[in-house]
């Protein structure tokens, strides 16, 4: 059988559903893709890998395992496994129909021809688009099938992703328990019709000599981020009403049925404050700032902490450490600056974990030890350092006085700007990567080898994955002491941060402007 130089896959239909331009780019133009960004190549390395892991679920199965660009031979090896009786499962099964091609995770036997058909995702609940990524699957099975006058019969079909409630115990994964079977047997029926509308338009775009004419707009990121923004794409305007805090495209899209199609448009009354306070700053093009602010900052006082957790997020999809469940978040390293008082020099101490060994305890002694120097409250930009510290006493339950203790002393500055200051370069955002730029120019993320908590992350398991490899090879390796180097300057700036902030804006509230 040959294959079509221009064919389809369930990604490519998958794509076509979302703009029927990236469909076409993704034919003619793929070198124009964005290149995939590390933290987005480790959550596809752990798909795969969590892809692999699934297949242990089943005894009896095998894998078709030709080479990618053999289709023949894979679809030749398919059928030769649905014939053998003696094969209770299949792995990336492959099958072809109206020039598309696709790959099934796994293929379950139940009796004679009947088969279940699971895809594994990474996640941890199954997703509307799931269902028509199923769907897809089912189809052209079916479709394949009947084509090839085969007897074989799709009795059950959904997503096996990530049981989130599953505590590890250490040692092998119990793999029935670190999946969750969700069933899309009868909620794949709804999109049978569409997968054949998609079928027909695909080969029609993939056929044609021109581009679709696709005007930017919400399938632009809806449900993924285009890759061909920017290159082959025009980045679609963003709109102006979305600028205030809240406001989100189904709220600007609900203005815009109003009438409303820009910001000068908006009653203020119809606002909440924070908004209210946005549309002014958008309107005069100057910060902010209401009265009270300079009465909450002198209520929090001093000797005052700061304090920034950093963890693995959700890049442990399969969880590392015993009594760990998958997708949770694990600190690993903060950062602790202490003001005294003002004037007085501020000083920094914090914790990296050095070793691949469970970080929770040995970050939670070093917290309670650095953070009863003095007493005082502790600020945090948000409310994940509480949240982090109520996992850390369930994984730590001597640590519970202490670590509560800590807890009780947290004061969120996050809220306390939120309801004070605005300016125009927040657009729209509160988080400390927006506000900081905006108030205080002389401090930013800008040129530290890591920026963000995914790359923190990502640094750190590559860290101690390197500490263990060079336990076995007793080879030098340079490259832990850069990332140990880049860690504590990336979570220093944190908490360097949110001084230098807290500061900023009680300077700017001995004038308020409302």
């Amino acid at each position: 059988m040959f294959m079509h130089r221009k064919s389809l896959s369930k990604s490519k239909l998958l794509s076509l559903r979302q703009c029927p331009l990236r469909l076409w780019n993704e034919v003619y133009h793929r070198e124009l893709a964005a290149e995939t960004d590390v933290a987005t190549q480790a959550r596809f390395d752990n798909g795969t890998r969590i892809g692999e892991l699934a297949r242990d679920r089943w005894s009896g199965g095998v894998l078709v395992d030709t080479e990618y660009w053999d289709v023949e031979g894979a679809l030749g090896q398919t059928r030769a496994l649905l014939e053998d009786p003696k094969c209770k499962a299949i792995y990336e099964a492959a099958f072809i129909v109206q020039r598309t091609f696709i790959r099934a995770d796994i293929m379950v036997r139940l009796h004679g021809q009947q088969w279940e058909l699971w895809e594994v995702k990474s996640v941890g609940s199954a997703k509307d688009i799931h269902e028509i990524d199923v769907a897809i699957q089912r189809k052209i099975i079916e479709f394949w099938a009947k084509q090839n006058e085969f007897q074989l019969e799709i009795v059950r079909a959904g997503v096996l992703h990530l049981n989130k409630e599953y505590v590890y115990p250490g040692g092998e994964y119990d793999l029935q328990q670190l999946y969750s079977e969700h069933d899309l047997t009868t909620q794949t029926d709804q999109y049978l019709g569409e997968v054949n509308q998609l079928l027909e338009l695909g080969t029609q775009v993939i056929d044609s000599s021109s581009a679709p004419v696709v005007y930017p707009g919400s399938q632009c990121s809806d449900p993924y981020a285009c890759p061909f923004l920017g290159t082959a794409c025009e980045i679609p305007p963003r709109d102006e009403l979305t600028l205030l805090p809240g406001a989100g495209p189904a709220r600007a899209d609900k203005w815009h049925d109003e009438g409303i199609d820009e910001l000068d448009q908006l009653d203020a009354s119809t606002l909440n404050a924070t908004q209210a306070r946005a549309l002014r700053a958008h309107q005069t093009g100057k910060l902010q700032i209401e009265r009270g602010l300079k009465e909450q900052i002198d209520a929090i006082g001093y000797p005052r902490y700061h304090l920034d957790f950093e963890s693995t997020g959700s890049l442990t999809s399969l969880p590392r450490w015993a009594g760990t469940r998958p997708f949770q978040a694990i600190p690993f390293q903060f950062s602790l600056h202490l003001e005294r008082g003002p004037g007085q020099t501020v000083l920094h101490d914090g914790y990296l974990h050095s070793d691949s060994s469970d970080p929770r305890r040995p970050l939670s002694e070093a917290l309670i030890q650095q953070a009863s120097i003095v007493s005082g409250k502790i600020l945090t930009y948000s409310g994940y350092e509480h949240r982090m510290l109520g996992e850390l006493i369930q994984a730590c339950p001597d640590l519970e006085s202490d670590l509560s203790a800590i807890q009780d002393r947290l004061m969120d500055l996050l809220p306390i700007i939120r309801e004070h200051v605005y300016h125009p370069k927040f657009e729209g955002s509160f988080s400390i990567k927006s506000v900081l730029p905006a108030l205080c120019d002389d401090l930013s993320y800008d040129g530290l080898a890591i920026a963000d908590g995914d790359t923190a992350a990502l640094r750190f398991l590559e860290m101690i994955d390197r500490m263990e490899a060079r336990k076995v090879s007793g080879d030098e390796d340079p490259e832990i002491e850069n990332i140990r180097n880049d860690l504590w300057i990336y979570c220093r700036r944190d908490t360097e941060a949110m001084v230098a902030l807290i500061n900023r804006v009680y300077g700017l509230a001995e004038t308020p402007t409302n």
